[in-house]
């Protein structure tokens, strides 16, 4: 899928799922991190990413996860 839609973030977010299950924490964070630099709107998406991973974060209030994901909240 990424082959063919290189710059799909919804395709990109379901490759740093894979990458965080597969313990692949530093590339799965940075994959997410460009998901939600991309296109803000999408760091909601992104915050549920890392707190359903098993080996992801857990965000309690916006802020964080927006400094964490390198955007600004609003």
């Amino acid at each position: 899928m990424l082959a063919q839609y290189p710059d799909d973030r919804s395709v990109r977010a379901q490759l740093a799922t894979s990458l965080l299950e597969q313990g692949e924490r530093d590339a799965g964070e940075a994959a997410l991190r460009a998901v939600a630099r991309g296109q803000p709107q999408l760091l909601g998406r992104a915050a549920v990413v890392m707190a359903a991973s098993s080996h992801g974060r857990f965000f309690f209030d916006q802020n964080a996860a927006a400094k964490f994901f390198g955007v600004e909240s609003g």
